[in-house]
């Protein structure tokens, strides 16, 4: 006579851990599920995570999945949770830049605005700014990387916790220009500025 012995099933026990800031690698303050078997029975499977320590997700609603091994006494098993990745955070951009303020053509824009982690620390490194684009009248033009349309030999930088770029304007075309930057966490500050002949008194806008 055959005896068929079915293998037992393991329980996994996770909390849902609580919101991380982007840029935090995941590890076990979030990775710490818990798997038991049999009372009295033998150790359960080993645990896998995914995504796995050192991770970073993006801003947003993610689930993290983790699964213990089968083994001969036990069958395999999974279990899911949910995270809240926080994103960078940005009040836009500084004076002089306002929305619809006109600019004259040909004039240096300074371009500043302030990027704050999850936990309000004011971000300084270059490692937070993706690009730095205007959209006008030709289209687009990419002012960083490659700090394209600087003012002489001024780059992107960071001064006292203000990134900043002076904006060469000259050789650009009249018209209206959205003012995007991307975060390497995926979010944008954005605004729209106005070339004119002679800047706000030209009526394109108001200072």
């Amino acid at each position: 006579v055959d005896v068929v012995i079915n293998k037992a099933n393991q329980t996994i026990s996770w909390i849902p851990p609580a919101p991380i800031g982007y840029g935090t690698p995941l590890s076990d303050s979030q990775l710490n599920a818990t798997v038991a078997g049999v009372a009295g029975g033998s150790t359960p499977g080993t645990l896998t995570y995914t995504p796995g320590t050192e991770a970073i997700l993006l801003p947003g609603t993610h689930t993290l999945s983790v699964t213990a091994a089968e083994t001969a006494n036990y069958l395999a098993s999974s279990a899911t949770v949910p995270i809240v990745v926080n994103p960078y955070t940005s009040g836009g951009f500084l004076q002089p830049i306002t929305t619809n303020r006109a600019f004259k053509q040909g004039s240096t824009i300074p371009i500043k605005w302030q990027v704050q982690d999850a936990s309000g620390q004011v971000l300084t490194s270059l490692v937070a700014i993706s690009s730095l684009s205007v959209f006008g009248p030709n289209g687009v033009t990419l002012l960083y990387p490659g700090n394209n349309g600087s003012s002489g030999s001024t780059v992107l930088r960071n001064d006292d916790g203000q990134f900043i770029f002076n904006w060469h304007t000259k050789g650009f075309a009249l018209g209206s220009y959205i003012i995007t930057v991307a975060l390497v966490d995926g979010t944008t500050v954005t605004d729209t500025i106005l070339l004119s002949k002679t800047g706000p008194a030209s009526g394109l806008g108001t200072s």
